[in-house]
């Protein structure tokens, strides 16, 4: 194998993106060749073109990205789901046993990875046609909907109300409950910094999370949630052989190695230690066809 990674510690959380558009030919063939026969099924019966080549993009992403850990043939793995339908790692055995989340918005692709631990992530791209003010009245709480209601231009009542929406998505599929969840029991806040508060129906203290929000383009927002016990992380050190290109100087510990993607931090809570990298998802090319 051309490309094997270190596994991101306690604490570190390697993100991986692509963009459905960029894949070429070759990279799509190449994904298709990994895919189960389930999933080239599932491929199969989407009726429009891009909806295809988003799915193809993403299980490509999921099989390249887990192969540059493991020495696994990306055909090789398999998947299952949990009740509320949280992906996680069927087959074949890996230790420590790696967690992923995954999301995906318009052409663009984001897949999570973490060893242990709960996480989860949420991309959005910008939609200008839903009513926000009255999804935010029937689905968040009290204070989130007032604050985006005293936003003074609709740009910015748009990027709070993505915020808001990406985070509580990734809470809950970090949690593993989804919509059994409701989405008004988290009240998120970001002054005088990021903080939430949650309903006692929620049963979890929020001392536990760190949480992450931002931009990653002028049109998506992406927002993280992991957990790794009671406390947050300790720092862990980076391995020399991934040393990132680019550090926002926000955050020290947000870093990108992806090609043409800059991550805007708008917001973070408790992240003292956890280290957040980016990684270019056509590096799944890399890797040899022939494993």
């Amino acid at each position: 194998m051309s490309v094997l990674r270190r596994y991101p510690g306690i604490g570190e959380i390697d993100v991986w993106w692509s963009r459905a558009s960029g894949l070429d030919e070759s990279q799509k063939e190449r994904a298709l060749s990994w895919m189960s026969e389930e999933e080239r099924t599932q491929h199969q019966r989407f009726l429009r073109d891009e909806d295809r080549l988003l799915y193809l993009a993403t299980r490509g992403l999921v099989r390249g990205a887990l192969s540059c850990y493991e020495d696994i043939s990306p055909h090789l793995w398999s998947f299952s789901t949990d009740e509320h339908g949280r992906p996680w790692i069927a087959g074949p055995v890996v230790r420590p046993s790696l967690i992923f989340n995954i999301s995906h918005s318009q052409d663009l692709v984001v897949f999570a990875v973490s060893a242990g631990g709960a996480l989860g992530v949420d991309v959005e791209g910008s939609d200008r046609r839903r009513d926000i003010l009255g999804i935010a009245k029937r689905f968040f709480a009290e204070r989130e909907y007032k604050a985006i209601r005293s936003a003074p231009t609709q740009e910015e009542q748009e990027a709070l109300f993505s915020s808001f929406w990406t985070l509580k998505e990734a809470y809950m599929k970090a949690r593993g409950l989804g919509f059994a969840l409701e989405p008004q029991w988290m009240d998120f806040a970001f002054a005088p910094q990021l903080s939430v508060v949650f309903d006692e129906d929620v049963a979890d203290v929020p001392k536990r999370w760190a949480l992450l929000t931002g931009r990653l383009s002028s049109s998506h927002t992406f927002s993280l949630a992991a957990s790794w016990g009671d406390t947050a992380p300790l720092p862990t050190k980076e391995s020399p052989r991934h040393a990132a290109n680019a550090t926002d100087t926000k955050n020290p510990h947000i870093r990108s190695e992806g090609q043409d993607i800059a991550f805007e931090l708008v917001g973070v809570h408790r992240a003292d230690g956890v280290r957040v990298c980016f990684l270019d998802g056509a590096l799944v090319a890399e890797i040899p066809s022939s494993l």
